[in-house]
Formats: C-alpha cells, structure tokens, sequence
C-alpha cells in the first residue's frame, strides 16, 4: 500500500475558502479560543505565584512551623500526640467581648487575644504603641 502525502497548503487553502460566508463566526470562535487559553494561563500561573509566596513566607505568617486550630479543647485521644511535637509550644485564646469607653459612653465589639509561650517563634510582634507587645511571658 502505497502512503499518501498530505498537502498541507491546499488544506489551508481550501479551509479559507470554506470560511467565506461565515469568517466573522470563524473569527469569533478563534478569539474566544484565544482568550480562553489566556485567561487560564493568567489564573494558574496567579495560583502557582501564589502558592510558592505562602509556602516560602508560611513561617513568618504564623510566625511558627505548624498551627493547629480547634474550637473546642483537645480530648485524651489526641492529647498524647499534641505532646510529642515538640519543647517549644504556645497556646492562643480568643473570644468576642465589648469593650466601653467611658470618655464617650461608647462602647466596640472587639475580638481577645490572649497569648501564652513564647511566641512568635519567627518575626517580632508590631504594636502601637511598642511597649504594648511586650506581656508578661509564661511557659505553656
């Protein structure tokens, strides 16, 4: 059997000729493509930029190796394992409260903090004022 040599130019030729009637259709349907494409190189290379900036800052974000978060306190099953994860720990606590300010009567919903070790383990805490980041530090 003899192999047959596709004629790549007449193909286009063809194709073009084909297209007379509908090339704004034609037209429309390879910019959509276009744009398409683009949009999804644009949203994963985002994603990927995205991705390596948090994973090499992480740290400093936290300002720890690995957070663990609950709403409620861990049970004896999971206890042991928080325990073997190392020396170096610290416990946050949060709650919503009120705070009133008798100079105006006023009062703020605002959301408590409290923090025990020594964290931050990476960066130092920014306040205004500076003397305000500096507490009393307790061993967890």
């Amino acid at each position: 059997m003899e192999k047959r040599k596709i004629n790549i130019p007449w193909l286009f030729t063809m194709a073009w000729r084909d297209s007379r009637r509908n090339r704004s259709r034609l037209l429309l349907f390879i910019s959509a493509i276009i744009f398409g494409i683009a949009a999804l190189v644009a949203i994963y290379s985002f994603r990927y930029n995205l991705e390596n900036d948090i994973n090499s800052q992480a740290a400093t974000l936290i300002g720890a190796d690995l957070a663990i978060s609950s709403s409620k306190a861990p049970d004896a099953t999971i206890q042991p394992l928080l325990d073997s994860l190392g020396d170096r720990k610290s416990q946050e606590r949060t709650f919503v409260s009120m705070v009133y300010f008798p100079k105006n009567s006023g009062t703020r919903l605002v959301q408590v903090h409290a923090l025990q070790g020594d964290f931050p383990y990476y960066g130092s805490l920014e306040t205004v004022p500076v003397a305000a980041g500096q507490w009393q530090r307790r061993p967890c």
